[in-house]
């Protein structure tokens, strides 16, 4: 059996999304027993938890082998075999992007629930040179029960250019993300709405509605590709 083998078949857990306070407890046991089966294989291994989140925050000194021939594919085998880490079926972290330096390659996946992206949650795995992983870091928290829509996203693209001049520009509804924000707060769905204030300067400002409460939450600064 190879080593790859035998980790796959000595860390995979029964795995359930943490939809009630419950679940997220079992969800955080699995977790710390999962961090200690690592131990036992990588004894350098050192954990970091954080208050609401069930997982570790951060998992150092490893050097957990994978398969794949692409970071992604690699990170999509350590998930598949680590999501008790987690706290989350493996389907809910989806590949968001990958960062490359001379001896190692980042790679982000995003948290989803039912098809939308949780905003700013994840995992970020850190891969050297062979592939090991050798650095997790989670930020996913429980998301027991999502405060809906009272708004629709166009209402909400309304709501956003009435705190810009007239010239600003937003994106067209159909362009328009939902997500969900999860916090210690709970969860609501929201929309990202996107504008241009300046058509002449082309400077992006990402604004976050919180679409169960009709309000404005959040703006910040979008990098344009």
């Amino acid at each position: 059996m190879s080593r790859i083998t035998f980790l796959a078949v000595a860390l995979v857990g029964t795995l359930a999304a943490p939809a009630t306070r419950a679940d997220a407890d079992v969800a955080a046991r699995q977790a710390r027993a999962h961090v200690e089966q690592l131990r036992a294989q990588f004894p350098a291994t050192q954990s970091h938890w954080q208050t609401g989140i069930v997982g570790p925050a951060l998992v150092t000194g490893l050097q957990v082998p994978t398969e794949g021939t692409s970071a992604q594919a690699r990170g999509e085998h350590f998930i598949a075999h680590h999501a008790d880490l987690f706290g989350i079926a493996p389907a809910d972290l989806v590949f968001a992007e990958e960062n490359r330096a001379a001896d190692r390659t980042i790679v982000h996946f995003a948290h989803r629930v039912d098809g939308r992206r949780v905003l700013r949650r994840g995992v970020t795995l850190t891969l050297d040179t062979a592939g090991h992983v050798t650095r997790v870091s989670n930020n996913i928290v429980p998301v027991h029960a999502v405060r809906g829509a009272d708004i629709a996203p166009a209402d909400a693209r309304s709501l956003v250019l009435g705190r810009f001049s007239p010239e600003a520009r937003a994106a067209d509804v159909a362009h328009i993300e939902t997500v969900i924000v999860a916090g210690p707060g709970g969860a609501f769905e929201a929309a990202v709405v996107h504008v241009v204030p300046h058509p002449q300067e082309m400077n992006v400002v990402e604004v976050l509605v919180d679409l169960h409460h009709g309000k404005v939450v959040g703006q910040r600064s979008a990098v344009q590709h």
